[in-house]
């Protein structure tokens, strides 16, 4: 008697397709110095929103959500910490590790590498306004005691 296993395997196939997907939701991207040393991180998020709704009009089924969901990088003395992103204004950054004293700088570029906004941060958490720039993908660069975390963030007003 023979089994017909095309059921199964046309299951396996979407399944396989599906998965893929998710994995290929972001790309980290690593740079390395002559000694092998890792120098830096670009971590590069990838969404796709699917909206039915009329252009002008806001989806009710997620109308005032938030994207809660957290990004890290860990660097060697320190940890950076990144939500929301996608932001909606605010982006707030929170940085921990080692010593009780931190001299943290962040500069935000357009996708063009225009310098848009430069500050320094005697904290370990504090937050950046981006509701002043339009909509759109913006990097933000964090040198935290010589060392730097890099972050593609994508900003919905």
């Amino acid at each position: 008697m023979r089994t017909n296993h095309k059921p199964i395997v046309s299951i396996l196939c979407i399944f396989l397709f599906v998965f893929t997907g998710f994995l290929t939701a972001q790309t980290v991207d690593y740079t390395y110095d002559d000694n092998g040393n890792r120098i830096r991180r670009v971590i590069t998020l990838k969404s796709a929103v699917i909206n039915d709704a009329e252009p002008g009009t806001e989806d009710e089924s997620n109308a005032g959500e938030e994207n809660k969901e957290e990004y890290s990088d860990q660097l060697p003395d320190y940890i950076v910490k990144i939500y929301p992103n996608p932001t909606r204004g605010e982006l707030n950054i929170e940085i921990s590790g080692s010593g009780d004293d931190i001299q943290a700088e962040y500069m935000i570029y357009s996708q063009a590498g225009v310098l848009l906004e430069r500050k320094k941060q005697p904290a370990f958490s504090f937050t950046v306004d981006f509701s002043k720039y339009p909509e759109g993908m913006y990097i933000l660069r964090l040198t935290i005691s010589g060392q730097t975390s890099v972050w593609n963030i994508i900003n919905r007003n």
